[in-house]
Parts: structure tokens; C-alpha cells; sequence
């Protein structure tokens, strides 16, 4: 990968080490950057994947060692196909991906690597679960949790679980409507789900384990222009968003963070756009948000990691 000149305006709180091109820019689509996750048991331990021309999944190691650099790792064999995000998540010492198959029948499969980079296969998520965006995976109460939107007439908020071992729990939905992927993270023994609602809005919910809902409560109002992304870092449950295009001319980025009573005023990242939705995780004492520009032709993979300073 190919470090680019271009100067990006940030706030004082995010740091940005490396603008970068992937090696053949000609066979990355816009979107590129779909997943980025942490996983213990690897040498390097951060995962991204993007989409490449052929729907093929394909994984990048970022290594932390102060140069910041990324280094491809593979692609997931021809059968594993999609026209989504696919999304990650480290369980039981494996590190699983969910993704909807590039058919158009909403199929969604689950498949691992182990801790030896050895693959699974894959395996259909049951109960004929099917889904028009992305699934999103989650750790919650010692389970691997499945979140999607739904396929039919409502697009509804479902889910399921598995314990790893190929016993899943019957799929549950939630009155809810979503335009988009519910983000979901695990925290102080809740699910936290942020979505994109009727009107674009930004919308919260807790869910514990007996699968009670705590919502769903407007975050200010707040509009987006596709799915949201959600991280815990320093306690804090931090979401990330692309500005809603039609509502301001711009796409911007912004984040905003929950204490557990209350979110923070929403705060610009950057001064320039997005060229889709960005993704978050915490990683080596930092939150690390990644996303595709928004240069026209050009599908660089931008990425800044937050200090950890105060909300500004």
C-alpha cells in the first residue's frame, strides 16, 4: 500500500499517520474498506477486508509498529462471495465473518479462520434467515450474536445466536424499522444498537439478556446517509456517521460519545467527505476509524485513530 501526500484537516483529538492506496486501485470499487476488527491470537492483530471487483473477500493485516503499515493476507476462497459489507468478530480464538451472498436471494452464511489461518467453510445462518444489507456480528453473554435487517415487508430488526458449535437459538425481531444495518456493540452487560431510521434519523436501543429492549430514543436528531458505526473505548460507547448528503451538500464525518446517561454533542472528524460508511474499533490504547474517500475515481483507504483527548 501506497502512502499519499494528500493533507487531511483533522480535529486535535484524532491523528492521522497515513493516507493510503491499496496496490492496484484500478480493482477496488468505492466502498472499499467494509470491516475492521481486532482479533488477540494473530502477529497482526488488525483486520480489514474490502470488496474487490469480483465480489471476493479480501483480508489486509494492519501491524501497529509504529510505521502503520498494512500488508494483504489473502483472499477467502471463490465460494465466499458478496455484494455487501461483510462484517467481523473475534470468538472463542477465532475470528468470524458474516456476510450477505452476492445472489439476490438475501442468503446470509458465517464462516471462521482459527487461530492456524486455517478456513472453515461456510455455513448458511438458518431458520432460512435472509437480509438486503449487512449482517453484524457481536459477543454478547458468552454467545455470538447475528444482527440484521430484514429482508421482507417492514425491514424489520432481527437476530439470532450461536454458541460457536453449530447450535443456533430461533430467530427474534424487534418492531423496528431500519433503512440500514443496525450497528451493534457489547457493553456493561447490554447490546448497544445505533441504525438509521424512517427518516434517516439516528437511533438508539439497549438490549439485555433476557432480550428486553430500552428504546428506541432519537440521538438529537442527528441525520445519516447510510449505516452508522459503533466502538467502546475508554469505557465510552463512541459512535461514528456519515453525514446525510441531501441534508447538508456535504458527507462528512462525525462522532459523537455515551457516558451511559447521555450523548455528546455531535463533533466534525474532518474537513472533507466520506466516500461510504466508516467503521470503528479500539485498538492498542487508541480508536481507530477507517473509511473510503470521497475522491471521485480514486479509492484510497483513509484512516485516523483517536487519542483519547476530551470531546472538543
Amino acid at each position: 500500500m501506497v502512502a499519499s501526500s494528500q493533507p487531511l484537516k483533522l480535529w486535535p483529538s484524532w491523528k492521522i499517520p497515513y493516507t493510503f492506496a491499496l496496490d492496484c486501485p484500478d480493482d477496488i470499487r468505492q466502498g472499499a474498506l467494509d470491516a475492521i476488527h481486532e482479533i488477540e491470537t494473530y502477529t497482526c492483530v488488525r483486520f480489514c477486508e474490502k470488496r474487490s471487483e469480483n465480489n471476493h473477500i479480501e483480508i489486509s493485516t494492519h501491524s501497529h509498529n509504529g510505521k502503520y503499515t498494512w500488508t494483504l493476507h489473502g483472499t477467502l476462497p471463490d465460494d465466499v462471495r458478496t455484494k455487501a459489507d461483510p462484517s467481523l468478530a473475534s470468538y472463542k480464538n477465532r475470528l468470524y465473518f458474516a456476510w450477505r451472498d452476492d445472489q439476490a436471494n438475501g442468503n446470509m452464511y458465517i464462516g471462521f479462520l482459527d487461530a492456524f489461518h486455517k478456513w472453515s467453510g461456510k455455513f448458511h445462518i438458518p431458520h432460512d434467515a435472509r437480509t438486503i444489507s449487512t449482517p453484524k456480528l457481536a459477543v454478547f453473554a458468552d454467545q455470538l450474536y447475528v444482527f440484521w435487517q430484514g429482508a421482507g415487508a417492514g425491514s424489520n430488526i432481527w437476530y439470532a445466536s450461536t454458541d460457536g458449535n453449530g447450535h443456533w437459538t430461533a430467530q427474534k425481531h424487534k418492531d423496528i424499522y431500519t433503512r440500514s444495518s443496525p450497528a451493534v456493540v457489547a457493553h456493561n452487560d447490554q447490546l448497544h444498537l445505533v441504525w438509521q431510521g424512517y427518516d434517516n434519523q439516528l437511533l438508539y436501543a439497549r438490549l439485555d439478556a433476557y432480550d428486553h429492549l430500552d428504546g428506541p430514543f432519537s440521538i438529537y436528531n442527528y441525520k445519516v446517509v447510510s449505516a452508522p458505526a459503533l466502538g467502546i473505548f475508554n469505557d465510552r460507547l463512541y459512535l461514528a456517521w456519515q453525514e446525510d448528503y441531501l441534508l447538508n451538500k456535504t458527507s462528512n464525518l462525525w462522532y459523537a460519545d455515551f457516558d451511559g446517561a447521555q450523548w455528546s454533542g455531535k463533533v466534525r472528524i474532518a474537513d472533507f467527505g466520506a466516500g461510504a460508511s466508516p467503521t470503528l474499533c479500539a485498538y492498542q490504547q487508541s480508536l481507530i476509524m477507517a473509511w473510503p474517500s470521497f475522491v471521485p475515481d480514486r479509492y484510497f483507504v483513509q484512516y485516523a485513530y483517536y487519542t483519547g483527548q476530551p470531546t472538543p
